[in-house]
């Protein structure tokens, strides 16, 4: 876990009666089972790495460590030791975005939201933002635009039941019934960028169809079923049906001892 740099705090023991979770949060959740594995480690091995508090009149507001905050008092911890300073709102937002990007869970859509608060709430332009989150500007900007993504996309990809250049491709359908039919397809059976990508474009070109025959949108959607599209096994290099092919998410050096 990366150490947040902080200027002039202070190690103090607080009282948990006195703290209060941050006002604004980027995290779109946080899972409850999260907050009791962290419980289980934080009674076993204690507290590794202090929370960050601002101080705010008489009270003091979570800056970095909301979830252990969290875990300490689901364990009925009734003080905790707490680095506190004196911060605005620009670099309390600051700081928690860094300590936020450093998260291995944190959604593309998380991120998006990091990047936004700090654009829109604090002013940042996207190459300072860049520049201060060590991110490409490219990289920012493309997360930015993700938020324009119909709700359901945004959720989809929240969860991470597609990939976002998957939700990219099928955002430039802009019929929702016709967006609902091929995000459920891409959901329950999984899908490429290419298929989505070309999914998105036999909907365009079904909509050049309707401008000359009297037929219902829906009825001119070419389905993914009916137009069978293969892609290559993994493992045996076989041709597979698309809505035939197992999705698992790993990472590369996995991939590769598999395969």
């Amino acid at each position: 876990m990366t150490i947040v740099s902080v200027p002039e705090k202070e190690l103090k023991t607080i009282s948990m009666a006195l703290i209060d979770r941050p006002q604004i949060s980027d995290r779109v959740e946080i899972k409850e089972e999260d907050i009791t594995n962290l419980a289980g480690s934080m009674s076993e091995v204690g507290l590794l790495q202090p929370p960050i508090l601002r101080t705010t009149e008489t009270r003091f507001e979570i800056v970095a460590g909301d979830r252990r905050i969290l875990a300490a008092r689901s364990l009925g911890w009734t003080r905790i030791e707490c680095f506190v300073c004196q911060l605005d709102d620009k670099q309390t937002a600051e700081i928690r975005a860094i300590e936020n990007l450093e998260r291995a869970d944190l959604s593309v859509i998380e991120e998006a939201r990091i990047y936004k608060n700090l654009h829109e709430t604090h002013g940042m332009r996207i190459d300072q933002i860049a520049k201060r989150m060590r991110r490409s500007s490219g990289i920012v900007k493309r997360r930015l635009d993700l938020l324009k993504m119909p709700d359901c996309l945004i959720t989809a990809t929240h969860k991470k039941l597609i990939s976002y250049g998957v939700a990219e491709s099928l955002w430039t359908i802009t019929d929702p019934d016709a967006l609902d039919y091929y995000l459920s397809f891409a959901i329950d059976h999984g899908v490429t960028v290419p298929i989505a990508r070309q999914w998105a474009n036999d909907w365009k070109a079904s909509q050049r169809r309707i401008e000359h025959e009297n037929m219902d949108p829906m009825e001119q959607l070419t389905s993914p079923i009916m137009r069978p599209t293969y892609i290559a096994c993994d493992l045996c290099q076989s041709p597979a049906l698309v809505q035939d092919l197992a999705v698992i998410r790993i990472c590369r050096e996995c991939a590769k001892k598999i395969t």
